[in-house]
């Protein structure tokens, strides 16, 4: 079970959202009537938590955040599980950090990777 991010490894998150989104537009008629027109392909969103993620996987995923944010590259994402692959090329925001003692400070930790 792998997650890769930017040809990274990362620590596998605790919980994973995956919403998708298809490009389309919905047109009424003048009778009241609603077609929806299917114009583009289907992208998809993708958000991982971390419950107590270590100041080393963090500074991991960081280092890649930065250099999308620095440099404007997107980085691929790529999931290979048993029941869940994924291959897409994603832009990276964060979400909430928030901070947790424990002998080192561990962030229980929120990252967004939207296709492009």
């Amino acid at each position: 079970m792998a997650y890769s991010l930017g040809g990274s490894t990362i620590k596998q998150p605790n919980s994973f959202d995956e919403k998708i989104d298809t490009q389309a537009s919905t047109k009424l008629s003048i009778n009241n009537d609603r077609y929806k027109d299917i114009t583009g392909s289907q992208k998809g969103t993708w958000i991982l938590r971390w419950g107590f993620l270590s100041p080393t996987d963090y500074a991991t995923i960081k280092t890649i955040y930065d250099d999308h944010i620095t440099n404007g590259n997107t980085k691929a994402f790529v999931v290979n599980e048993t029941n869940l692959t994924i291959n897409a090329t994603v832009n990276v925001e964060f979400g909430r950090r928030k901070y947790r003692k424990g002998g080192s400070y561990y962030s229980i930790f929120e990252l967004i990777l939207t296709e492009v």
